[in-house]
């Protein structure tokens, strides 16, 4: 029994040394590095492989190399994670800050604009009832008459666009002349409108 025991002790160890020796070929070919190719042999024929045993266990290697380098990966990421996740905190913390000192300074100033946009549309009523209950004959004629000559110079200064759209060399030119004419003679009329507008909001 002693015999067969150092006998099965001696298979073993030559069993893992072939093993360690096919595992350390497979190492040099994946690492890059051209073994033997008689040790290499040796090696196939005394651990019993072949060839496409060997290409299969380096890229088995290969394969779990890359695995490993993805793997390492995770703590890499997770930490930067971690100090994504802590700035973006930060970063949401002094925009709440923001927002409530917006909040504290804004409100007095939305208050008083509120105040301002009624006062904004009292006037404006204002305007509209002092128009409506001014009772000057004689302007409000006047007013009227120019309201008229404005509608006509408005349909005069159109027209004469279309004219001059159409126009060419030296008519274009009267034309345009008419224009500016037809412009200012609105622009004179708007302007005594508004005097007598104007008029209209006294007291």
């Amino acid at each position: 029994m002693e015999l067969l025991d150092r006998l099965l002790q001696t298979l073993t160890r030559r069993r893992a040394a072939r093993a360690a020796d096919f595992a350390t070929v497979v190492r040099m070919i994946a690492d890059g590095q051209e073994p033997d190719p008689a040790n290499v042999e040796t090696i196939l024929q005394v651990g019993g492989k072949s060839p496409a045993d060997l290409q299969a266990a380096v890229e088995a290697l290969s394969a779990r190399r890359k695995l490993r380098a993805q793997l390492d990966t995770g703590p890499v990421a997770e930490g930067r994670a971690a100090a994504i996740r802590a700035a973006l905190d930060r970063i949401r913390e002094k925009q709440a800050e923001a927002a409530e000192k917006f909040d504290r300074q804004a409100e007095p100033l939305l208050d008083e604009l509120a105040d301002c946009q009624r006062a904004i549309r009292a006037a404006e009523s204002a305007r509209q009832q002092l128009r409506q209950t001014f009772t000057d004959p004689q302007l409000l004629a006047r007013y009227d008459e120019l309201r008229r000559r404005h509608n006509a110079a408005d349909v005069e200064v159109t027209r004469v666009r279309q004219e001059l759209a159409q126009a060419t060399g030296t008519a274009s030119e009267r034309r345009e002349a008419r224009i500016r004419e037809a412009e200012e003679n609105r622009a004179a009329i708007i302007a005594e409108m508004d005097a007598l507008d104007a008029q209209k909001l006294e007291v």
